[in-house]
């Protein structure tokens, strides 16, 4: 159904000493969990990435810089060689990808959902949310299954309909006053907006 590396763009690849220098923006208080998930998240991506990525085009993923990553929601790149038939070039595709953890349904839930993900419209700033970001793909982590990705753009665009079409489809918690999230399904987001699944 899907190809495992569709999108690509050409543009530089990132230094990864500058990408690294900022630091690694480790969480504190009550977001160090979820920031831990998604760490971990994003380690197992990076390896799902190098797996199923042609080893003859030398893949790399490098993390972006904690200021990327809060701005451009962006968490890694993923890269190819563009031309193995040219020995001397380095010329790369860069993807820029935003990974987003498996989540529960409910706080209360025991195990992170298969069936749903929480797609974010507005951050708790207030400001527009992941969804709107400047990522190419999201690697939404999937229990049992690995990583579905998705074109963020076509994942925007399913989420505005739904929300025009069921404005009380979107969730404002009172400890969050600004943030906007709504869960969509997997397989509707796989269906509109999906570009590959990867296997762990």
């Amino acid at each position: 159904m899907w190809t495992t590396w569709a999108l690509v763009d050409p543009c530089p690849v990132p230094d990864p000493e500058v990408l690294l220098a900022a630091g690694d923006g480790r969480a504190v208080g009550r977001f160090a969990a979820s920031r831990r998930e998604g760490d971990s998240a994003e380690e197992r991506f990076a390896a799902c990435a190098k797996k199923h990525l042609p080893k003859e085009r030398y893949p790399m993923v490098v993390a972006a810089d904690q200021r990327t990553d809060m701005r451009d929601h962006i968490d890694c790149f993923v890269s190819l060689l563009s031309d193995l038939e040219d020995e001397t070039s380095l010329a790369r595709f860069v993807c820029s990808v935003d990974v987003k953890a498996a989540k529960r349904v409910r706080r209360s839930d025991a195990r992170a959902s298969s069936e749903i993900m929480w797609v974010e419209t507005k951050n708790v700033r207030g400001k527009p949310g992941w969804v709107y970001g400047k990522a190419r793909l999201i690697a939404q982590e999937v229990p049992g299954i690995g990583f579905l990705l998705l074109d963020r753009e076509s994942l925007a665009k399913l989420a505005e309909a739904r929300k025009a079409r069921y404005p009380g489809a979107v969730h404002v918690r009172p400890d969050r006053p600004l943030e906007e999230v709504m869960q969509i399904e997997v397989a509707t987001c796989a269906r509109y907006a999906g570009v590959a699944v990867w296997s762990v």
